[in-house]
């Protein structure tokens, strides 16, 4: 055995040899051989026969593999030897030659070699030949317990490696699954991160937010509201910011600009305010009741500053807009109120009885008549009657001229005869005249 342990590079030690001589030449000689040769003769022959076998045994060197039949000859003769004097005070012969076959073929069968470790065929002389074999892809060479998954963010292409390499940062993965380079892949990316599938995880903008993991993209928050860059994994994390001047908030839909002729401090106010009546401010342009000016008065009006937008008074026209006053018509001419826009609004006036209209009003002429209002001329009064220059407003203002004797014109300029014993020359007499005592005129 220790022989064939050490293999062709082991040297026969002559003092094994006689060792082993010795001991298999001190063996008690069977009864069988006792009875044909004497005890010294057998020994002699046992010594030579095994000279032979292991000369044989050497011959073969390390390469050759030792023959089954070789191994059975070997283990029946010496199964055959006789039990020792103090064996045989226990066992009978056969019993110790059973013993010693079976110990025999255990020392001589081929083991396994250790889990993990393994020898080439015919090359495997002891347990140090047992060498460890190579590890699969995803393990690495404990050269203490043999081969190992690789842990968590790390590869091995296997072999005898003795450690396995990281991911890049940001890749990973499984243990034990990671062969190559290729193998890591991406890590999900942290709340309020997106992953570029060059680079890996980045935060999201400002304003935007991400639930992460393989997301590829931010998602903007609604207008108005806002979220630190980095740190917004969901919508709810996008706040309002507080609204600017001239602006309201919705709970819904943030900020929101005041319409027309509103206005509004800003901050967290959640309506708007109305300007003052004929006040008004632009869309979103009213911060305080001071930024509502007044609207610009519409054609007809002027603005008082302190009264807002006023009607022009008549016979005057305005633009309107934020004029102070109005324009007067020209001379003679006029306009309702309110209702003068420009000059071409403004018409002739309507004459006073006696007058008629010829580029503004004018008296009508003596013996002539007028009632006013529109009327372009004066009529006539009837032959032989008058009337008052600018006075005449119908036929029933004219008067005769002059009477006959008898007469005189009344205070209605007609013609009145006189009373009994008066006279009168006639012609413009205004009244009657008394006879002289004692004498009269019939009437």
């Amino acid at each position: 055995t220790k022989i064939l342990a050490h293999g062709c590079h082991a040297r026969l030690e002559t003092t094994s040899m006689i060792n082993l001589a010795v001991w298999n030449a001190k063996k008690t000689p069977t009864a069988r051989e006792d009875s044909r040769k004497s005890a010294k003769h057998v020994r002699k022959e046992r010594e030579l026969k095994l000279e032979r076998e292991l000369t044989k045994i050497l011959a073969h060197g390390c390469h050759a593999r030792l023959e089954t039949t070789s191994m059975k000859n070997l283990a029946v003769w010496n199964a055959k030897k006789i039990p020792t004097v103090k064996e045989d005070s226990r066992k009978s012969a056969k019993h110790v030659r059973k013993e010693r076959e079976l110990k025999l073929e255990r020392e001589h069968e081929c083991k396994a070699c250790p889990h993990g470790k393994g020898v080439g065929a015919g090359l495997g002389y002891d347990i140090k030949s047992c060498q460890w074999l190579p590890c699969k892809c995803g393990q690495y060479l404990d050269k203490k317990v043999g081969c190992l998954e690789c842990k968590e963010n790390t590869y091995s292409h296997g072999g005898f490696v003795a450690e396995c390499t990281k991911c890049p940062d940001g890749m990973g993965v499984l243990p034990g699954m990671g062969w190559s380079l290729q193998s890591c892949t991406w890590l999900p990316c942290a709340p309020g991160h997106y992953l570029d599938p060059h680079n890996g995880c980045h935060e999201c903008p400002k304003d935007s937010y991400s639930e992460g993991n393989l997301q590829e993209k931010c998602t903007a928050c609604p207008t108005g509201s806002v979220v630190p860059a980095g740190k917004g994994a969901r919508i709810t994390d996008c706040v309002w910011e507080p609204c600017r001047a001239g602006h309201y908030f919705d709970p819904l839909e943030g900020c929101k600009p005041c319409c027309n002729d509103t206005y509004s401090p800003g901050g967290w106010a959640s309506r708007c305010f109305a300007c003052p009546l004929g006040k008004g401010v632009g869309d979103g342009m009213g911060a305080r009741l001071a930024d509502c000016t007044w609207r610009p008065c519409v054609a007809g009006y002027y603005l008082d500053v302190t009264r807002g937008c006023q009607a022009c008074p008549a016979d005057t026209y305005s633009p309107g807009g934020l004029g102070p006053g109005c324009s007067d018509c020209p001379v003679g001419m006029g306009v309702a109120p309110g209702v003068g826009t420009g000059i071409t609004d403004c018409t002739w006036k309507h004459c006073e009885a006696g007058h008629y209209l010829d580029r503004g009003c004018k008296e009508c002429p003596t013996g002539t008549y007028s009632a006013g209002g529109t009327s372009t001329h004066c009529e006539h009064c009837p032959g032989g009657m008058s009337a008052m220059r600018g006075r005449a407003a119908s036929i029933e203002d004219c008067f005769w001229e002059s009477c006959r004797g008898g007469y005189f014109l009344n205070p209605a300029r007609n013609c009145t005869p006189c009373e009994e014993d008066h006279h009168s020359p006639g012609g413009s007499a205004t009244e009657c005249r008394k006879c002289p005592e004692g004498k009269g005129v019939p009437r």
